[in-house]
C-alpha cells in the first residue's frame, strides 16, 4: 500500500505535473499492449519474453521520456511500440525452452 502511495507523494513535489501525467499515460500504454495479446495472442512469444516485455518497456520508455524524447517521438508512441518490439524478438527466439522458462515453470508448479 505504501509504494502505490508513494508516487502521489512525489507527485505532489513535483515541478512539472503536467509532464508527469505525460509519463504516467505512457507506461500504462506500455502496460496496455500486453493485456489485449493475452486475450487475442496467447501463443505469441514466451513467458520469458512477456516478463522482460513489461521490464524492458518500462524501463525503455521511462529513459526515452527522460532523453527528452529524441528525434521528435513522444515517449507514448514509444510506449506502444518497444512491448510489440520485445515479444517479437522473444517469438523469433522460441525454440523450446529456454533455461529461465524451465525454472518459470518449475516455480508456477
Amino acid at each position: 500500500m505504501v509504494i502505490g502511495l508513494l508516487p502521489l507523494v512525489l507527485a505532489l513535489y513535483a515541478d512539472k505535473i503536467l509532464l508527469i501525467a505525460f509519463l504516467g499515460k505512457a507506461l500504462r500504454a506500455t502496460l496496455a499492449v500486453l493485456v489485449p495479446m493475452c486475450f487475442y495472442a496467447p501463443n505469441f512469444g514466451t513467458r520469458f519474453g512477456t516478463l522482460s516485455e513489461i521490464l524492458l518497456s518500462v524501463v525503455s520508455t521511462i529513459a526515452w521520456y527522460v532523453a527528452g524524447n529524441p528525434y521528435g517521438i513522444d515517449s507514448s508512441y514509444f510506449a506502444l511500440f518497444s512491448p510489440l518490439l520485445t515479444m517479437g524478438v522473444a517469438q523469433l527466439f522460441k525454440n523450446g525452452t529456454s533455461p529461465m522458462e524451465a525454472r518459470l515453470d518449475k516455480l508456477a508448479d
